[in-house]
C-alpha cells in the first residue's frame, strides 16, 4: 500500500516537524506534554490516548499521575470518559506486565 511518505516525503517531513514542534514545547518536560495528551485525547474518547498514555509511562508519568488525569477528564467530559480511562490504564498496566515477564 502506498502512504504518504512514499508519495510525498516532503510532506511526511513538514509533517512530522510541525508535530515535534508543537508537541514537545521547550517549556514542558516530555512526561508532561504527553499526560496532557493522554488527557486531551481521553476528553475526545480517541483510541490514541491509550498511545500517549502508553508514552508518559515511559516518559516516567506514576500511576498515581495517570489516574489524575482520567479523574480531570470525568469533571468535564462525564462518565464515559472515566470508563474509557479506566479501560485505558488497565490496557496500559497489562501491556506493562506481558513486557517485563
Amino acid at each position: 500500500m502506498l502512504v504518504t511518505g512514499a508519495l510525498d516525503p516532503k510532506m511526511l517531513s513538514l509533517q512530522e516537524q510541525m508535530r515535534e514542534h508543537g508537541m514537545y514545547p521547550s517549556c514542558f518536560d516530555v512526561k508532561t506534554s504527553q499526560l496532557m495528551l493522554f488527557g486531551m485525547l481521553l476528553m475526545d474518547l480517541s483510541d490514541a490516548a491509550i498511545m500517549h498514555g502508553i508514552a508518559a509511562r515511559k516518559a516516567g508519568a506514576s500511576w498515581e499521575e495517570m489516574q489524575a488525569v482520567v479523574s480531570l477528564c470525568f469533571l468535564f467530559r462525564g462518565l464515559s470518559a472515566a470508563n474509557r480511562g479506566a479501560e485505558v490504564l488497565a490496557n496500559i498496566c497489562d501491556r506493562e506486565s506481558k513486557a517485563t515477564s
